[in-house]
């Protein structure tokens, strides 16, 4: 007798719609979480990398200023004359108190190693005009093995008496550049929004001491030979947007920046430096 094998189907059951709306709930809330943090994660990266350009161009704006307006004022040993002797340092106080080298041209008063202005020469490569320069002048050195360089990293003549004058100014393209006399001006960092200058000036009775601090508009000729230090101000500006655009204002050593000038949503920071002029505190 053949027996015969029994074969169940079994309905296999669906999603209920109120299961399809609870997994579809669960995974825009696990979506929305994901994009937060992405959206997170991307708001602090942009303000880090803020922070990270203004910082940066305000340490390399401040290291080339420095660097090569220390020297302003610097002269050729080969210009030293024997004047009171052997005595190499009265010599060198004797030159440059007399004004012997360092005379009226070029922009310069008689005996002023530096200069500036509250408004930039429009001569100069793009030059925001609206803000602070300085140009500075020096000689170069007669010892080939230990060159000195320009701010466009070339060797300054050292011919005693030959003098090379080097400004510092804004374009309008936030970059700030040097402008060597009698070559093209070059850019040295980029993100710098403004520069503002102020000088401490001696007198004929503390030549190498500041008793006052003036601003380019207010130094007349008798003042700039006695020029012993300068304070720069630096305003460094971001190339993203990060923030938001309400603004906020800034000091910059004399100048006030009002919030409307800084609501475009770019970070931006204040850099200063007082810098002396090393032949200046001699005497």
């Amino acid at each position: 007798m053949a027996m015969t094998a029994t074969v169940t189907k079994t309905k296999q059951a669906g999603f209920s719609l109120i299961e399809l709306m609870i997994a579809m709930g669960l995974g825009l809330f696990m979506l929305a979480g994901i994009i937060q943090v992405t959206v997170g994660s991307r708001q602090a990266f942009d303000v880090i990398h803020a922070q990270s350009i203004t910082q940066e161009s305000g340490r390399f704006s401040m290291n080339f200023i420095s660097h090569s307006s220390r020297a302003a004022g610097y002269l050729n040993p080969g210009d030293i004359t024997t004047m009171n002797g052997d005595d190499y340092a009265a010599d060198l106080v004797n030159l440059v108190a007399n004004n012997a080298y360092w005379l009226g041209q070029n922009g310069f008063d008689e005996g002023a190693v530096v200069v500036g202005a509250d408004t930039t020469a429009a001569t100069l490569t793009d030059a925001d005009t609206t803000l602070d320069s300085f140009t500075f002048r020096m000689e170069g050195d007669s010892d080939a093995t230990r060159p000195l360089l320009d701010c466009a990293g070339f060797t300054i003549d050292g011919t005693p008496g030959v003098f090379t004058r080097m400004s510092f100014y804004i374009d309008t393209n936030d970059q700030l550049r040097c402008d060597v006399a009698g070559a093209s001006s070059v850019v040295l960092v980029s993100g710098v929004e403004d520069m503002q200058v102020l000088y401490g000036v001696g007198d004929a009775s503390t030549p190498n001491r500041v008793i006052r601090y003036l601003t380019a508009s207010q130094m007349t000729s008798a003042d700039w030979p006695y020029v012993v230090i300068m304070q720069i101000g630096l305003m460094t500006v971001s190339d993203n947007t990060p923030l938001d655009a309400t603004g906020r204002a800034y000091t910059l050593l004399d100048k006030t920046i009002e919030a409307s000038a800084t609501a475009d949503g770019r970070a931006r920071q204040v850099f200063t430096q007082t810098i002396a002029l090393r032949s200046q505190l001699s005497g």
